[in-house]
């Protein structure tokens, strides 16, 4: 005789419908934030005029923050935004 591997149970199955009410959007995390934890593998070149040059370099001391990261910041709002 054959042994069920399914268990006969009354118990409804929690998983089953609508899970909206258990998920939290305040513990959600957009994916472009996601992209400042993955590896800078990749170098480009970018040539600027030296005026919009400075003003980066302006607003990344006055945000405490790396120029790279403050270009890479713009470059995920503006992909965003598109």
């Amino acid at each position: 005789m054959k042994k069920s591997t399914k268990k006969q149970s009354n118990v409804p199955d929690p998983l089953k419908g609508d899970m909206s009410e258990f998920i939290g959007k305040s513990k959600w995390v957009k994916a472009s934030v996601l992209f400042e934890y993955l590896p800078k593998d990749k170098t480009i070149s970018l040539r600027l005029s030296e005026p919009l040059l400075n003003e980066a370099k302006k607003k990344a001391l006055k945000k405490k923050i790396d120029l790279q990261k403050l270009i890479r910041e713009a470059l995920i709002h503006y992909l965003e935004a598109a």
